[in-house]
């Protein structure tokens, strides 16, 4: 674990220290005095960084700077953060401008898209702030009937698509990732065995949200905790902002527990709900005891194992992959899952397990550990 040290003592993990003080963000208690005391320089500095790698420093900046332990920053340390938060708030302005112009277009097209993340969550979670959260791209659900004219409004603004992913569109610096279902079942399709949810329904459950002066839909609470909580699993938790618009979800939103534990039972979407509940609370603070209460995941040794890493604020590469493996039933299921996940579909139709017909374009040593994990079971 990365630890902080002071004067010659193990303090405690980074990531431990970058949590507590997003707790002053959510006002769940103050930062603690002694935390900005017992840091040293380059404790600090190594603070920021980790905050910057997770995606909370605007957060972290801005819970610092209503602290009173804020005269305690080192001021390069502030400064650092600073020119963070004002940079994500610059490209948030740039990036915002660049969406109302493709929803200008796709408007014209009688097309109504649902934002599924980034620039609503920053809407509808963090005030309009653009300083408080990065933002790599636009994801933007259309109906199935619609993507082909969501692709033709997209290239007549000049935006281009490459590699295998063909609806992840690109032009400067603007990306825009075009999805007909929320869950990408069609990237993965080994998804498609566990969850059952109906994309359509989505669309249709979506509630409407002012962006960048226009009104457009964002999906309904129930539906932005499942989507976010599965969204946060499939990346491993790899950054902690990820767990922190979970928590906000939960402290903003009004949600039903008992019908959002139904739906995400009905729709396969209950593991994946429940680890990205428990991550959020453990690490973001999330007020989420009365949704996982009711919610009782299989027990699976191995997942089980690598989300303890997850609790303890260290990574767990490769969760996502572990957790959709150990929900299919069977090697050969768990096989084809393996190929999905770690070759691209031109890749994949060549590639005939225990033929000298096909031929192996790439064999990571991760794929042969997941390919055992897939024939052993969960």
């Amino acid at each position: 674990m990365d630890t902080l040290l002071s004067s010659g003592k193990r303090v405690r993990s980074i990531a431990t220290i970058v949590s507590g003080i997003l707790r002053c963000w959510s006002r769940v208690e103050p930062v603690p005095a002694p935390l900005a005391a017992v840091l040293d320089q380059d404790g600090w500095e190594r603070l920021a960084g980790a905050a910057e790698r997770e995606g909370v420093a605007g957060l972290v900046h801005r819970a610092l700077h209503h602290d009173p332990c804020a005269v305690l920053v080192p001021s390069a340390v502030r400064l650092r953060m600073q020119d963070v938060a004002r940079t994500q708030a610059a490209a948030h302005a740039w990036e915002e401008a660049a969406l109302g112009e493709v929803l200008d277009a796709f408007h014209a097209r009688d097309l109504a898209p649902v934002v599924l993340r980034g620039h609503g969550l920053i809407a509808s979670l963090y005030g309009s702030d653009g300083s408080l959260r990065p933002q790599l791209d636009h994801d933007l659900l259309v109906p199935k009937p619609d993507v082909h004219e969501a692709r033709r409004a997209l290239r007549s603004m000049g935006f281009d698509t490459d590699g295998p992913l063909g609806d992840v569109f690109h032009r400067g610096t603007t990306t825009v990732d075009l999805h007909s279902d929320p869950y990408d079942r069609a990237r993965v399709r080994s998804r498609g065995k566990v969850i059952r949810a109906d994309a359509a329904a989505v669309v249709e459950r979506a509630v409407p949200l002012t962006l960048a002066g226009r009104t457009v839909l964002q999906p309904c609470p129930a539906d932005r905790v499942l989507l976010l909580c599965a969204h946060l699993v499939k990346h491993s938790f790899d950054r902690l902002i990820r767990m922190v618009d979970v928590a906000e979800c939960c402290r903003r939103l009004r949600l039903d527990a008992d019908a959002l534990a139904d739906q995400a039972r009905a729709e396969g979407t209950a593991d994946a709900l429940y680890y990205g509940l428990a991550a959020s609370a453990a690490r973001a603070a999330a007020p989420a005891e009365r949704l996982l209460a009711r919610l009782s995941p299989r027990r699976r040794p191995r997942v089980e194992r690598a989300f303890a890493e997850v609790l303890a604020g260290r990574p767990s590469p490769f969760f996502a992959e572990r957790l959709l493996l150990s929900q299919l039933d069977g090697w050969p299921e768990r096989l084809a899952a393996v190929k999905e996940l770690f070759w691209t579909p031109e890749q994949r139709a060549r590639l005939r397990f225990g033929s000298t017909s096909g031929r192996l374009v790439a064999v990571p040593e991760r794929v042969v550990t997941l390919a055992r994990r897939a024939l052993a079971g969960p």
